[in-house]
C-alpha cells in the first residue's frame, strides 16, 4: 500500500515496481515465482493519493502495517502521528531489509493489521508476570455495592456472594 500526496510519486512508483519485477525475473529465472508476484500486484496492492498528510496518516494507522516505510520530507513532524505499526523505518535509506537483518529492530511483529492493538515481542513477553490485590475490610465495604452491580449485570450470582458472605456477622 502506497499513501502519497503526490500523484506523480504514485505514478513513478506503478513504473518502478514493474521495473523490479522484470529485473528480478531477467535475473533470478525460476527462483522468481513472476505468476505469484503479479497475481499479488493485482490482487493487494493499492496507492491511495490525498493532499493532506494528516489524512493519511490516519489511514496508515487504520491499516496498521506489519512494515512502514515512512518517506517524507520532515519525519519529526509525521511520525509522532503513527500509533500503529509493527515496525517503522525512516527515510530514503532504511529497508526492511535493514531491519530484518542488522539493526536490531525486532522481526517478529504484528501481521494483519494486528498492530492497532499488539507489539512487537518483546524481552516482557517471556517475564512472567502475576497480578496482586489487597483490600482491606474498609476498602472492600466502600466497594462492595459496585462489585454487586456489576455481578448483577453479568448474573455472576457466586462473584455477589463471595462479597456478601464476608458482611454477615
Amino acid at each position: 500500500i502506497l499513501l502519497t500526496t503526490d500523484k506523480e510519486v504514485a505514478d513513478l512508483t506503478v513504473k518502478e515496481i514493474y521495473s523490479q519485477v522484470d529485473s528480478l525475473f531477467g535475473t533470478y529465472k525460476e527462483r522468481f515465482k513472476i505468476d505469484d508476484v503479479l497475481s499479488t500486484l493485482k490482487k493487494h496492492c493499492k496507492i491511495i493519493v490525498h493532499s493532506d498528510m494528516d489524512f493519511l496518516v490516519k489511514i496508515s494507522n487504520i491499516f496498521a502495517p506489519e512494515h512502514l516505510e515512512l518517506m517524507v520530507k520532515d519525519p519529526d513532524k509525521v511520525l509522532p502521528g503513527i500509533k500503529n505499526a509493527g515496525a517503522i523505518f525512516i527515510g530514503d535509506y532504511t529497508p526492511v531489509a535493514a531491519g530484518d537483518y542488522i539493526c536490531g529492530t525486532n522481526h517478529i511483529i504484528p501481521t494483519a493489521g494486528n498492530a492497532r492493538f499488539s507489539s512487537p515481542l518483546g524481552v516482557y513477553d517471556f517475564y512472567k508476570k502475576s497480578s496482586v490485590a489487597y483490600y482491606s475490610f474498609e476498602a472492600l465495604k466502600e466497594e462492595q455495592k459496585h462489585i454487586r452491580v456489576l455481578s448483577d449485570f453479568e448474573n455472576l450470582l457466586a462473584h455477589k456472594n463471595s462479597v456478601e458472605v464476608r458482611f454477615k456477622k
